[in-house]
């Protein structure tokens, strides 16, 4: 699992942003987040131009809709075409993109600190962290064991996860 947004980030519509070096958009349709490739599979046009429309997302240029699933749904009869879609969930206040392994264990803490001010005291090889403004989301992951002892080693006394 690796977190994305927090949740009140997003507000209505479509929410661009990059992923490992390529555009993504977040929506929520029908009390469910999409996370879907930011590009029309017709003309490459960025999707995040477009408008949510009865759950789907309309890319500007041609007004082709596309699903939650990432299926095209208009014009009629619905085209092939598809925009890769990857599976995302919310949990505590955060949209996290699901890992293709499921096993294993993970938890995270939020700490109210610019990701620069803490970067150096976050252990490399037992967890991940990600910044967002004035806040750094550290993710640990691995058997219950090496969670509970990463983020030990984590508790310092200058930082609050509360």
């Amino acid at each position: 699992m690796k977190p994305l947004i927090f949740t009140e980030q997003y507000h209505s519509g479509l929410l661009s942003f990059f992923y490992d070096g390529e555009g993504f958009l977040i929506f929520r349709a029908e009390q469910e987040w999409t996370m879907m490739l930011d590009q029309c599979s017709h003309l490459k046009i960025p999707l995040s131009t477009g408008w949510l429309e009865d759950g789907c997302v309309v890319c500007p240029w041609h007004q082709w809709k596309f699903n939650a699933h990432g299926h095209c749904t208009w014009p009629p009869p619905a085209h092939q075409e598809r925009i890769p879609v990857l599976p995302v969930c919310e949990k505590d206040g955060i949209i996290w993109l699901e890992s293709e392994q499921k096993n294993g264990f993970w938890e995270s803490i939020v700490v109210e600190k610019h990701w620069q001010d803490i970067h150096e005291h976050v252990p490399k090889d037992s967890c991940h962290w990600v910044g967002v403004k004035d806040r750094t989301i550290i993710w640990f992951g691995g058997t219950q064991e090496e969670v509970e002892r990463a983020k030990n080693s984590f508790a310092l006394t200058n930082f609050s996860t509360e």
